[in-house]
């Protein structure tokens, strides 16, 4: 009888014990994929990247899962694949930042250019925001999103010293500092 007693009582914790862990996976699983999709979302649109964060958070949980399972089978090793996993999960945040100082040093090498292009435009007689508008049709990306973003801005009634300084707080680089 005490060993029937026994096996129900470790029964039962094992039960109540696999349920819970589920249950914190599931919970901790459901908030990484929030955060993922809110961090990636705002990291997209910095980058004019329009693409669905959800599938982009479905597609890094299989290739996490689909490498990690695959370094374990061949290794034998749940280390190596648990330090997979966590390097595949935490990828996309590198790759975000790493794009970011992409575009960044590609705007840098516009802004000489650009700024040739504005000088010329403001000595045609045209306006600031008409030489903004004239120069951002003859640039290519990233600067003439970040240029047309300047004048959406203005459309919406921001006033243009504004919208500029909106501007160099996008592009944290010194050379966009100095002009604006």
């Amino acid at each position: 009888m005490n060993l029937t007693l026994l096996l129900v009582v470790v029964a039962a914790t094992v039960t109540f014990l696999v349920w819970a862990l589920v249950d914190l996976a599931t919970r901790l699983l459901q908030a990484w994929r929030e955060r993922f999709t809110r961090e990636t979302d705002f990291h997209l649109r910095e980058l004019f990247l329009f693409v669905d964060p959800a599938r982009l958070y479905a597609l890094n949980l299989a290739l996490t899962l689909l490498g990690a399972g695959t370094v374990w089978l061949l290794t034998g090793s749940v280390v190596v694949a648990l330090a997979l996993a966590i390097a595949l999960a935490l990828s996309p945040s590198l790759v975000f930042r790493w794009l970011r100082v992409r575009r960044i040093e590609q705007l840098e090498r516009q802004l000489p250019d650009a700024l040739q292009m504005l000088a010329g435009t403001a000595r045609a007689g045209l306006s600031l925001p008409a030489a903004i508008r004239q120069v951002s049709t003859e640039l290519t990306p990233p600067l003439q999103q970040e240029l047309l973003l300047v004048q959406h801005e203005q459309r919406l009634g921001v006033a243009l010293d504004d919208a500029l300084e909106n501007l160099a707080r996008r592009i944290p680089a010194q050379p966009v500092k100095l002009i604006v």
